[in-house]
């Protein structure tokens, strides 16, 4: 098998995430192809790729940069993207309400209970899953990953990591901060909680 024959075939199968004038798109390619390179680029249509919906897909819903991650509960779809944090309806793609966070980034939002939390560089902030108000914001030495946790014999807490070794656990309802710790290392996988654990 020649050189531009293996090229022309892992072309074939990439995915990749194209950032369009704002907006996330994501694009599939698949199949054989057993063309030289050169043919294959010829057959390239010529036509730019315009975002937008298909035939197989159920929606879209642009986003402010790109997309760094997203977090799915019931039918709300809460993402992080360029300074940005905002709650898509799952059944129609629509944008509820979107808040600015400067410096949020890599993590996708914790969505759960009433509260959708993200992190920055600097901070926690807790933002109201109906309308996007933000309730809280506690100094975080992130970024890293949260989520919304149930605490027995209360309401939920926010707990979250960070790539600096912090993690801390936040009332959900009022901001307040429960407790907090540091570590040697790095935490990167959001915080999963223990049936019956007490905070």
């Amino acid at each position: 098998m020649n050189r531009n024959r293996t090229r022309t075939r892992t072309a074939a199968l990439l995915v990749g995430i194209v950032v369009l004038l704002g907006v996330g798109a994501l694009l599939v390619a698949g199949g054989r192809d057993d063309r030289s390179e050169t043919e294959a680029v010829r057959f390239l249509p010529t036509r730019p790729v315009t975002p937008g919906p298909a035939d197989s897909v159920m929606w879209w819903s642009p986003v402010h940069g790109e997309p760094l991650g997203l977090a799915v509960d019931g039918p709300d779809v809460a993402v992080a993207a360029l300074d940005e944090v905002r709650l898509i309806d799952g059944d129609d793609g629509r944008t509820r309400w979107k808040a600015t966070f400067p410096g949020v980034r890599r993590y996708r939002p914790a969505l759960g209970a009433d509260r959708v939390a993200a992190t920055s560089e600097t901070e926690l902030a807790l933002f109201d899953r109906a309308d996007g108000a933000r309730i809280a914001t506690v100094a975080f030495a992130g970024p890293g990953p949260a989520a919304v946790l149930p605490a027995p014999g209360g309401g939920p807490v926010v707990v979250a990591g960070s790539e600096t070794g912090a993690v801390v656990a936040v009332d959900a309802g009022s901001g307040a901060v429960l407790w907090s710790v540091s570590n040697p290392g790095a935490v990167t996988v959001a915080p999963r909680a223990t049936p019956g654990q007490s905070w």
